[in-house]
């Protein structure tokens, strides 16, 4: 992570709100949200993003008014029908001057407590104390002084906001010289000045305009004898510098030519880079902002989202909290803690914690990864291949995956351990599909089956002793003597861990895709496509560029696949949407 700068009052550490606790509001019920100093939040639509920062608002915002405290049915969770709304945040590392000065008594050890609730009849209140005496109540959020929410809207108008910016910019840049950039700029003025009264000499010299206008100044000079001595002329721009650099217009110049601020995404881009610039000139020495960014990555293409995700992660300095939809700013976005917004509002998981063991992906977290982030639930699979091949069947049997959101993943090999890690951490639903391959034992004439030994070691990891007997049972009978044929008794002993596994979502293939699929329905139509009716054959030639392969086979047969729908190969699909659909991992 880059470097974090310190904003503060008067030294010390940065102060930040360590959690937040949330009861009856919108969509929360009652959880606790924990933050760190570059937190961002993430989750699929309707599942509180927005909700959550206007809780934040609601304590530390002071744009709203005592109306919004007011709340609305509306407001109130639908699903619990609460008499009161209850919004609780920590603060933790309170080292800053203006803040001691602010919170006095209220401070413990560095820490504070800010409260509010509302009933239903609209009366609210605030509160303030801290976790050793308790929180009471106060007569107004007098820590706003000092204590702000900055909020940037999802929604934000940039061709707005740059034009009511613009003015703020330059008063703050004007007001912050020095007495001798002052100076400086004031004989800077009066040559534009003496330039611009040159050049409207210069433009009204030319014949055309001259004799354009002599008409209109002879008919104001017969109108009134107080028009004489005046004349109508054409100028270019305001002939007075001090009003001319007042209504400068901001533009993009390219090679010294403007552009035209059409581009959505160059809009958003310069949203950023103004509002950055503005607050970092008038930055308040006597305040301590709270910055909360939604969806930064609007109408940027996913290079530029990653670029985005970088800066805003190393420019601004205190808390920084950010929400997003984008796999590129899960990727980039240097965050110390992660909120991961579930069914209902309320988060699986959140905190330094999660962030750790997302980090635990590793070099494996790229946009692809990160786009099960946003899913509903996730297929595990070990390549290329199985992807197209799933997305195929689920199609075949009448499962959207885009429309259920829900993904399918591979993980380049056999290494599912780190990303069914990763999905317990996110409280994501998922199943795997794993071949069940023949080892040779090296320096020796034996074979093992590699597949379930796998299988068991990511059952193993989740902390399922329960099928710890049965493995110690049978794992011996995993391995043989002779040829890479696996004997009758070893494949019965895999039957006896196949439904633990199964019951886990882990599927185990007979031997692997490819050989599953020929001992299936689809062998005659997979014999007509590869001109082959050779077993081994047929194997060796599905193998070959096996991904590419694939595609050209679904790409002819589609429809095909619909034999299929009650085979073993269906039964990943099936647990995943039945999972995602209750909104949880458990049977």
């Amino acid at each position: 992570m880059p470097e974090t700068k310190r904003d503060n009052c008067g030294g010390g550490s940065i102060m930040k709100i360590e959690k937040v606790h949330i009861k009856g509001f919108r969509n929360f019920d009652d959880v606790v949200v924990e933050l760190g100093e570059k937190t961002l939040i993430f989750g699929p639509n309707d599942s509180g993003k927005t909700n959550f920062l206007h809780a934040l608002r609601i304590l530390f915002d002071p744009s709203l008014s005592a109306r919004d405290f007011e709340l609305s049915s509306s407001d109130f969770n639908c699903r619990t029908n609460p008499d009161r709304v209850e919004i609780t945040a920590t603060l933790c590392d309170v080292h800053e001057d203006c803040l001691i000065s602010a919170f006095g008594g209220n401070l413990a050890e560095g820490r504070t407590v800010i409260g509010y609730t509302c009933n239903r009849e609209g009366d609210y209140k605030f509160l303030v104390g801290n976790e050793k005496l308790g929180i009471e109540h106060v007569q107004s959020r007098f820590y706003i002084k000092h204590l702000v929410l900055e909020y940037v809207n999802s929604t934000r108008d940039a061709a707005r906001f740059l034009k009511r910016s613009q003015t703020a910019l330059l008063e703050a840049a004007r007001n912050s010289r020095n007495d001798d950039d002052a100076h400086d700029d004031d004989v800077s003025i009066k040559e534009i000045q003496s330039s611009l009264e040159s050049l409207n000499d210069g433009i009204n010299g030319l014949h055309y305009i001259t004799n354009a206008l002599k008409t209109v100044n002879d008919e104001m000079a017969r109108m009134s004898a107080l028009n004489e001595g005046r004349e109508a002329r054409l100028v270019a721009g305001n002939t007075d510098a001090g009003k001319l650099l007042d209504n400068l217009q901001l533009a993009y110049l390219s090679d010294d030519v403007p552009l035209t601020f059409g581009g959505e995404g160059r809009s958003n881009q310069l949203f950023f880079s103004t509002w950055l610039s503005q607050r970092n000139i008038k930055k308040p020495v006597e305040k301590v902002s709270i910055v909360a960014i939604e969806e930064p990555e609007a109408h940027l293409h996913p290079q530029q989202q990653r670029a985005l995700a970088k800066y805003l992660s190393g420019c601004i300095d205190g808390q920084v909290l950010l929400t997003t939809h984008s796999p590129q700013i899960v990727e980039r976005f240097a965050s110390d803690a992660l909120v991961k917004m579930g069914n209902e509002g309320k988060p699986t998981c959140s905190g330094i914690e999660l962030r750790r063991k997302i980090d635990a992906l590793g070099y494996r977290l790229n946009p692809i990864v990160a786009e099960v982030f946003f899913s509903r639930g996730v297929f595990l699979v070990e390549g290329p291949s199985e992807i197209v091949f799933f997305r195929a069947l689920a199609a075949a049997i009448g499962i959207d995956l885009d429309r259920e959101n829900l993904s399918i993943l591979s993980v380049d090999g056999i290494g599912f351990k780190p990303y069914v890690l990763c999905c317990e951490a996110l409280g994501i639903p998922w199943v795997l599909r794993t071949d069940n391959d023949v080892f040779k034992v090296p320096n020796k004439e034996r074979y093992r089956l590699a597949g379930v030994a796998r299988a068991y070691g990511i059952v193993e990891s989740l902390g399922r002793s329960y099928v710890e007997a049965l493995w110690l049972r049978i794992k011996n009978s995993l391995t043989w003597d002779g040829g890479p044929a696996v004997p009758v008794e070893v494949a019965s002993a895999v039957n006896e861990l196949r439904d633990a596994l199964d019951f886990e979502g882990i599927y185990l293939s007979d031997r692997d895709l490819e050989y599953d699929l020929i001992a299936s329905g689809l062998r005659g139509v997979l014999e007509e496509h590869y001109g082959v009716d050779n077993q081994e054959e047929l194997y060796a030639a599905m193998t070959v560029r096996k991904a590419e392969g694939m595609h050209a086979f679904i790409s002819k047969y589609p429809s095909e696949l619909g034999c299929l729908a009650e085979s073993t190969f269906c039964k990943p699909l099936r647990r995943l949407q039945l999972l995602a659909s209750v909104g949880h991992g458990d049977d």
